[in-house]
Order: structure tokens, then C-alpha cells, then sequence
């Protein structure tokens, strides 16, 4: 072996180590949304809920509302249903006492709060989803933020493996000095206590926006984004669970989106979204806090989320909530909700054992159960949240004698089951020794009656004490605290066939080597080759529809085939490629509302050809096809056809590309070290020629799909002109009006 050789292979190793670390600092392609769904109205049209903000908490999701002249300020909740929708709007609070500004509400550790000029407002939740009233917790509400009064404002609870973490208020208006003045970010160790302290660090942000807060994989770390109000700048933090913060670094701007470019910015799983007027983007993110490029796959809301701001760039109250596999915004008087795909679960209630509030409220104090809540899952997936449990409040003078203290979540129906007929003891304090004060009613000496552990001290094993919630049914169906993940390719599913995934995997799935690749992949280098420090390069990736066509008889009950072909521009230099696409079918109603009504499965994209576009441009041009029948109605129907696209990183040396390495060496003959440096010749370009796509390269499912030959302009089939009509015809959506 020569000196050249030498350095090529070296080179080679050290690429392969890089590619490796890239991909395992991104843990998987990432979480995604399906289509968004409406729920009824929870205002008339003289009531809004913007700029004031929306949480979950537990199965239950809040939307705080108002009148444009900041009366009749009512907290609306409605319950998850299993199919994510809500059930109707009920009254939560007469009067949640918040004014016209935006402010920020969040919860924290199951329990709801809202920072509102200088307030440190809790929200004191029953177990039927009601709110018996806003406790203030703050002592001064002057001296609670550091002397500051803020509205317009922003908050991240950043929480880490067995801790429970720190809210941290990351800035906004001071209603004290009546400017935007130094965002201090303050913090309060978890439980929130009655005033926050200095960190010593600013916001980069003269008004700062939108935050979100990734911990990857139940690490001791974790990120804050946040960007700036009325702009799309973004910033990165590192947060430790010591409440040490880092440096502040500036990070990809938030995309361009469309109408008023307002939204909000959430993190699921390992995913970043942001919402962008109706335009909804989302961003994978590393171990070390880096984010891939910002894609729009995810389907775009029915309309702007925010319909009601301040003038002057003003922030709104962040207005989510994720429970279960559901993601929730609100919009202007609808609830916006869509279903998570792939990338994890979350569970309903944060996974620990959360004591009831404080004495202060007048609650009683209890005693958590051991091991009453699922382990987290391997590969830092969060478990499934499959019950809550409440227990009875047994103390008197001010007790409620209902289940009002929260004892934990169980992640299996099996669990649940067990539970509700034979809980373990469960113990808690009456504990208004010093303060006990709801309303009118004040009893220092509340206690339980006949409790043989003294009269301050309840404990009870009775399952009449106990109610058991179960929440997400739909995903906890096996007896075992393993969440549902998401489908995988078997034997019996040829990858490309419609209803099966692909072979190499799609946001979610773990990747599987192409069929056929029998060598023993080499082991990826040891975590040592790189230093943990180093964060891994992020390759930018994008791809974009091209056109749609349909082919076939298309009437009721007939069977269509359609066809989407999507294209990556410049391919030389945008490291990406098409990996699989989703088509969605919406039935649109007389109102112009739209329901999905059938989805397939992820479809594995064939890489067709290296040509130019209508504008000269070189692209790599990818398809898709799928089979759809269309329903048999009686009414005339409204049908739109729609695709989502799927990108990802082209260059990666997997265990497929070794295989063709060694397959190739008996192909062609030579050693091994012959196909390594024709390997790295089309890689790195040695013989001087740009590489084009090849299996080597682009590792593509073998598919037994026919690639469609002619012009790709919209094939309208043999329908009869009298009973169907094309309404539009975009590049990656169609929609028809069959009678």
C-alpha cells in the first residue's frame, strides 16, 4: 500500500465517522403532524381569545377568552376524546382575571400558572377539569419579577432526568418602567416558588419571542429557542440542571411563512415546529442542540392561527398543548388539532409523581406513591401516559371530600386496572396549621377524622378513596408500559407497494437495510474517533413538489392511481433527496371545511432521473405513485387530493453502501482496496466529474411500481365531463367535485 492510498483511506475513515456522528446527533428523521382538525367554536363572534394564551393540562385543554374590550374574561376547558378530538366547551372559571395584554401561561409539573404583571398566578385545578380559583402565590407582586411587571412576555419550563428543573422567564414589557427594558431571564426552581431570581443573563432580543424547550433523550441538559417578537430571528441556550445557563447563539432564522407570519413554536419529541401565519415548518434537532434544515411537511392549518395582536410587534401568549399524540393551537375561535406521527409519544401528564400544592393554597400535602408511573423508554422516548390517578381529600374544615389530589400516571391498562382494585397506601398531610384560607372559610385545625395516625395525617388503601382516569385508550391497548411505536417494514410488505413503508425508513421508523444486503455491516467507530464537543455538521437538505396527475376513470367507486413527482434543485450542491411521500384525502363540506377521510401509508420515492426543469434548472427528479378509490355517496362531494414530501440527506455511508463496497469487489474483481478507491473516487470527485446519483450513493428500495412514460401533464382519464368537474390543480394537490 502506497503513501496515497494511505491518506485516501484515512480520509475515508475519518468522512465515515463523521457521517455516523451526524446521523446518531440526529436521533431519528423526526416527528410529524398529520392533517389538522377543527373542533366546534368555544366564542361567539363577539369574544376572542387572542392575544390571551391556551394550555393542557392533563386530558383537558384551556382557552382563555375575552371581549375586544377585555369583559367577560371566561377560561373555557374541553376534555380529549380518544380520537384526539374535544368534547364540548364548558366553563372552567367565571372570571380568569387576565387583561387585554398577551401573557404567558404554562404549566408546570401538571400544575397550570400564568406571569402576568408581576403575578405569580396558579391555577388550582379539580379532577373534572373545572378551576376552583387563581391562587396568587407572589408576596409583592412588585419585587416577584425583580421589580419587574411583565405582559408581552415568555416562559419555558426546562426540566431534566430526575429533576424536575426550573420555570425560566425569559423577558417582555415591564408594565413598572412602561418599556421593553433589559430582559433579564429569571428563574424559579421547581415547585414554583413566590418570587423569581436573576440569572445574571439577558435575552439577545430587544423583545423577545416565541420559546420552546428540547432536552434530548432524558439527558441532564437541555436547550431553550427563542426568537424575537414581530421578526424571525432564532437563538439557541444550553441549560444545565444545575440552573447553570450558557451563551445565547443565533441560529437558523424561522422560515418565511404566509398572512401575518404569527404562530406559535413548540418542540415534540426530537422536532422542533413553528407556526408561521398558515404555514406550519418543522426542524429535527440533534443532541447538541443543532437544528436541520426547516422543512414544511407538515400540512398547513385551515387558516392563520393568530387572528388578533397588538400593534407594534407585541407578543401574544403562547397558545398549545400537546396531550397524548395530539398537538392543540388555538385559533381564532376554533381549536386547531393534528395527530403526531412517528418520533414518539409524549404522555399526558409529565411521567413523576407530582405533590398536591403547597400549604399555601390551602391544599393538603401528600406523600407520593413509589412506582406508580412508567420507566422511560429506551433510545429517550417518553412513555405513554395510559391513566391519572386522583385520590379522595379526606380532610375537613376546608376540605373538599372529593378527588382532588393528584397521585400520579400509569403506562399500561393492566397497571390502571390493578390500581383501581387494589391501591397501594396512600398518605398525606392536613396540613393548615399555619394557613388555610378559601373564600371565607379559615380552619387552623383541619384534620382527618379517625385517622389513627394522628389528626393531621390521612392515609387510605380503600378504592373508593382512588379515581382512576384513563386517558389515550387508542395507544395503550397491550398490558405493558411500552409505548405504540410506529409501523415498521415486515417480510410480508414489499417496500413501495401502497400501505407499506419503505425500506430505509421515514420520519419515525427505525431504518432497515435494502433487501438483499446480507454482509455484516462494520461497526461504526468508537465515541472516542470524535470528541463529544464537537457539535456534528448539519447538512442542509431540501426538496420541492413538482406536479400531480391522476389517471384513470375518475368517478365514484372506480379506482384511481395518482402520481406525484417531486424534484431537489442544484443536486450537486443541495445535499438532498426525496425519501418518501404521504397522500391525504380531505372531503370539503358546503362550508368550505375540510376532513381527512383517507391517508396511505409513507411511500417510498424512486429517484427517476437527473434532467432540467421549465426553467433550465438541473434538478434530480423523484415519484410516487398510489392507488385511491373513490367512495360511493349519494349527495355530490368535494374531494381534495393532497401530497406531503418527505427530504432528507442524500450523502451517508450506511450499512448498504459497505455492502455494495464488498459486492462490488466481486463484481468487478480486485481487492478490496480497488472498490474503496473507486469508491472514493465518485465520491469526492477524484476523476474530476461531478458524481450522479447511483444505487451506491442514493441507496434506493428495489420498487415494483411502472415509471410512467410521455408528458406529465394532468391525465383526466375517461370520466364522463357531465358528472365531474376539476376544481384546481396545484403541484402537489387536486381537487375535484364528483355528483
Amino acid at each position: 500500500m502506497n503513501l496515497r492510498q494511505t491518506v485516501i483511506i484515512a480520509v475515508f475513515l475519518l468522512f465515515l465517522g463523521l457521517v455516523i456522528s451526524s446521523r446518531a446527533s440526529f436521533q431519528t428523521e423526526g416527528a410529524n403532524l398529520s392533517i389538522w382538525q377543527s373542533t366546534s367554536p368555544f366564542v361567539d363572534s363577539n369574544h376572542v381569545s387572542h392575544p390571551l394564551p391556551s394550555f393542557a393540562r392533563g386530558n383537558y385543554y384551556y382557552v382563555h377568552t375575552m371581549t375586544l374590550s377585555a369583559q367577560d374574561r371566561i377560561l373555557y376547558f374541553a376534555q380529549k376524546n380518544s380520537d384526539g378530538s374535544l368534547s364540548s366547551w364548558q366553563t372552567a372559571l367565571d372570571n380568569h382575571g387576565g387583561g387585554g395584554h398577551g401573557y404567558t401561561a404554562i404549566t408546570v409539573d401538571n400544575t397550570p400558572f400564568h406571569f402576568r404583571n408581576g403575578h405569580i398566578a396558579e391555577y388550582l385545578t379539580r379532577s373534572d377539569g373545572t378551576v376552583e380559583k387563581i391562587n396568587l402565590k407572589e408576596t409583592n407582586q412588585r419585587t416577584s419579577f425583580i421589580g419587574r411587571r411583565y405582559v408581552w412576555d415568555t416562559a419555558v419550563w426546562a426540566n431534566f432526568a430526575g429533576s424536575k428543573g426550573y420555570v425560566f422567564h425569559l423577558g417582555g414589557w415591564d408594565m413598572e418602567n412602561y418599556n421593553y427594558v433589559n430582559q433579564d431571564i429569571l428563574r424559579s426552581a421547581v415547585p414554583v416558588g413566590s418570587s423569581f431570581q436573576d440569572t445574571g443573563v439577558n435575552h439577545p432580543a430587544g423583545r423577545p419571542g416565541k420559546s420552546a424547550y428540547y432536552n434530548p433523550g432524558n439527558s441532564n441538559y437541555g436547550f431553550i429557542y427563542s426568537g424575537e417578537s414581530g421578526g424571525s430571528r432564532l437563538w439557541r441556550m444550553k441549560v444545565e440542571d444545575n440552573g447553570n445557563l450558557g451563551d445565547w447563539q443565533e441560529v437558523t432564522s424561522l422560515p418565511q411563512g404566509d398572512g401575518n407570519n404569527l404562530g406559535d413554536m413548540f418542540v415534540v419529541d426530537n422536532t422542533l415546529f413553528a407556526v408561521r401565519g398558515k404555514k406550519v415548518f418543522r426542524s429535527v434537532l440533534g443532541t447538541n442542540g443543532e437544528l436541520s434544515s426547516w422543512d414544511d411537511s407538515p400540512p398547513d392549518l385551515p387558516e392563520e392561527q393568530i387572528d388578533v395582536t397588538w400593534t407594534d410587534g407585541h407578543l401574544e401568549g403562547a397558545s398549545y398543548g400537546i396531550i397524548g399524540d395530539y398537538v392543540y393551537l388555538t385559533g381564532a375561535k376554533k381549536v386547531f388539532f393534528a395527530k403526531i406521527i412517528g418520533g414518539g409519544t409524549l404522555p399526558t401528564t409529565i411521567p413523576n409523581v407530582s405533590p398536591t400544592p403547597t400549604t399555601a393554597s390551602g391544599y393538603p400535602t401528600n406523600t407520593p406513591v413509589p412506582g406508580n408511573q412508567p420507566s422511560p423508554t429506551p433510545g429517550g422516548k417518553k412513555p405513554v401516559t395510559c391513566c391519572e390517578i386522583w385520590a379522595a381529600n379526606k380532610c375537613t374544615g376546608g376540605g373538599y371530600n372529593s378527588f382532588d389530589l393528584f397521585v400520579g400516571t400509569l403506562g399500561s391498562i393492566a397497571e390502571c386496572e390493578a390500581y383501581a382494585k387494589n391501591p397501594p397506601p396512600f398518605s398525606y398531610t392536613c396540613n393548615c396549621d399555619e394557613h388555610c384560607d378559601r373564600g371565607n372559610e379559615h380552619d387552623p385545625n383541619q384534620q382527618c377524622p379517625g385517622s389513627s395516625e394522628g389528626k393531621s395525617k390521612c392515609s387510605t388503601t380503600d378504592p373508593k378513596d382512588f379515581k382512576v382516569i384513563m386517558v389515550n385508550k387508542e395507544l395503550c391497548t397491550a398490558p405493558t408500559s411500552t409505548p405504540v411505536s410506529a409501523p415498521t417494514a415486515t417480510p410480508s410488505c414489499s417496500p413501495g407497494t401502497p400501505g407499506c413503508p419503505p425500506a430505509t425508513g421515514y420520519p419515525g421508523s427505525p431504518t432497515s437495510p435494502p433487501t438483499g444486503a446480507t454482509n455484516t455491516p462494520i461497526p461504526p467507530p468508537s465515541a472516542t474517533s470524535i470528541p463529544p464537543s464537537s457539535p456534528a455538521p448539519t447538512l442542509p437538505a431540501s426538496c420541492n413538489c413538482e406536479t400531480i396527475d391522476i389517471e384513470g376513470n375518475v368517478t365514484k367507486g372506480q379506482t384511481v392511481t395518482i402520481t406525484t413527482y417531486a424534484k431537489v434543485e442544484d443536486p450537486d450542491k443541495n445535499n438532498a433527496k426525496v425519501l418518501t411521500m404521504i397522500y391525504y384525502v380531505d372531503r370539503i363540506d358546503d362550508n368550505q371545511n375540510s376532513k381527512n377521510i383517507d391517508r396511505s401509508d409513507p411511500i417510498g420515492a424512486i429517484f427517476k432521473e437527473r434532467t432540467t426543469d421549465k426553467n433550465g434548472k438541473t434538478i434530480d427528479r423523484y415519484y410516487t405513485k398510489w392507488k385511491w378509490t373513490i367512495p360511493i355517496t349519494s349527495e355530490e362531494t368535494e374531494y381534495k387530493v393532497w401530497v406531503k414530501i418527505n427530504c432528507g440527506y442524500k450523502t451517508s455511508v450506511t450499512p448498504s453502501v459497505i455492502a455494495s463496497l464488498l459486492n462490488a469487489t466481486a463484481k468487478q474483481g480486485g481487492s478490496l482496496l480497488d472498490s474503496l478507491l473507486r469508491f472514493l473516487g465518485r465520491l469526492f470527485g477524484i476523476s474530476g466529474s461531478a458524481p450522479s446519483p447511483t444505487p451506491a450513493l442514493i441507496p434506493t428500495p428495489t420498487m415494483t411500481l411502472l415509471v410512467p412514460t410521455g408528458a406529465r401533464s394532468l391525465q383526466l382519464g375517461t370520466f364522463i365531463p357531465a358528472t365531474t368537474t376539476f376544481l384546481e390543480k396545484g403541484c402537489a394537490h387536486i381537487r375535484v367535485r364528483l355528483r
